[in-house]
């Protein structure tokens, strides 16, 4: 095709017919031909300039690689280095600190223990100089004072053999001087010394003190005039009386303090009721009262246990916690001085042997007389009297129900062997 334009366009130049604009055109055609071979034969070296290019690319790349492998290897042990002589610096550093911080933990201890003791000796002078005419808001003071410094040796636990007699021996000239306040405050029932007093109390961790001496001075001449054996005489043997004047003591005497602790939330670790009230009445009753608990007369017996329970089941709401009276131990204990299992035995020998009277009879005195139950035989009406026995309000007890049901079954069972013997 390319030959043929050639020879076309030369075939134009020879006729000299041809016009420029045709000249022109054929020039171009010629350039185009050429371009192409060009191109086509550049085209044919493109899969070999490829493959030399891949071949130079891939020598770069593994010599690149290797390059960074040096690198890197090089600056890993920079790092490792680098690493090691941070670690060294961060733990010198920290032996420094530590060694430091001991040196000023030990100081710090030294003159803690120091002030601790020079304000127990300056504590100690100044109750035993002034203890009598200290006023409460001093008191408080020292107290505060005291207490603050004690928290803190004994959270580090530091306190020396020498330190701890010193402390002990301030703690209780500062006890001593509060109780003063106390008693004083709970004579003229005044409940805002009896709080401030407290809170004293609460600060240096003495709530058994402040429970044993009301306790020992206030409860125990109280109930000591109640529990004895003459005031049982003069209530007819019965125990009644001496609980109810003992329960009066709290809802009287220990209005105000009890009043104080319930309605200050800090002061909730007293417990006045249980540890001065009740301990107190559980020794009285023991020592004051000791025969109240025997069953030798079940009638007095069963009244008296029944009394006491009723009392303990009381004092038990008083102290907001109801199951003391079957899950404390000095409940249960003071319970237990009564000897229910000779008391059951007794009532159990009375109704039975009564019952076994009752069915040993002739034939022609079987027919009972005009009766409640309009029963026609005597056998029948004995054993309705005793079942109702075992549930009689004066015979029958709660913590013995179980036994009771047992002995009307007994009594039962007894019958029907009777009637079925009578009728043979």
């Amino acid at each position: 095709m390319a030959f043929r334009a050639h020879s076309s366009f030369r075939h134009h130049i020879v006729d000299g017919n041809s016009s420029e604009d045709e000249v022109a055109l054929g020039f171009q055609m010629i350039t185009i031909q050429v371009l192409i071979r060009i191109l086509q034969n550049q085209m044919k070296k493109i899969p070999e300039d490829r493959k030399s290019l891949k071949t130079r690319r891939d020598n770069l790349i593994l010599r690149k690689g290797l390059h960074e492998d040096f690198n890197s290897m090089d600056v890993l042990k920079q790092n490792l280095a680098l690493n090691q002589l941070i670690s060294n610096a961060e733990m010198s550093y920290g032996m420094l600190l530590n060694n430091i911080k001991d040196n000023n933990t030990s100081k710090n201890n030294l003159n803690l223990k120091l002030g601790v003791i020079s304000c127990s000796v300056y504590i100690d002078k100044l109750l035993k100089n002034f203890s009598e005419s200290l006023d409460l808001i001093i008191l408080e003071r020292i107290v505060g004072k005291y207490a603050l410094q004690k928290s803190y040796v004994d959270e580090l636990e530091i306190v020396t053999t020498d330190m701890q007699d010193i402390m002990v021996t301030v703690e209780d000239q500062l006890v001593k001087v509060i109780n003063n306040k106390f008693l004083q405050a709970i004579e003229a029932d005044d409940s805002e010394i009896v709080t401030r007093c407290l809170r004293m109390y609460d600060s240096l961790k003495k709530h058994n003190d402040a429970e044993d001496i009301y306790r020992r001075t206030v409860v125990r001449p109280y109930l000591q005039r109640l529990f004895s054996d003459n005031s049982v005489e003069k209530s007819n043997q019965s125990v009644d009386k001496i609980y109810k004047n003992a329960l009066d003591f709290i809802d009287t005497n220990m209005k105000v303090l009890t009043t104080v602790v319930e309605t200050n939330a800090d002061l909730n670790a007293f417990n006045f009721i249980y540890n001065s009230f009740w301990k107190e009445f559980d020794k009285q009753s023991r020592e004051g009262l000791p025969h109240i608990t025997a069953p030798g007369n079940p009638e007095q017996f069963q009244k008296r246990y029944k009394s006491t329970y009723e009392v303990l089941l009381i004092i038990s709401k008083k102290c907001k916690n109801e199951d003391l009276i079957t899950q404390d131990e000095s409940f249960t204990e003071h319970l237990k001085r009564f000897n229910l299992p000779v008391y059951l035995e007794i009532r159990y020998q009375k109704i039975a042997s009564d019952f076994e009277s009752a069915l040993d009879v002739e034939v022609n005195e079987f027919y009972a007389a005009k009766n409640e139950i309009s029963c026609k035989l005597k056998p029948t009406l004995a054993l309705w009297i005793a079942v109702s026995q075992c549930f009689d309000k004066d015979i029958y007890l709660d913590q013995l129900a179980d036994q009771f049901i047992r002995l009307s079954m007994l009594l039962l069972s007894r019958y029907l062997k009777w009637s079925e013997t009578t009728l043979k």
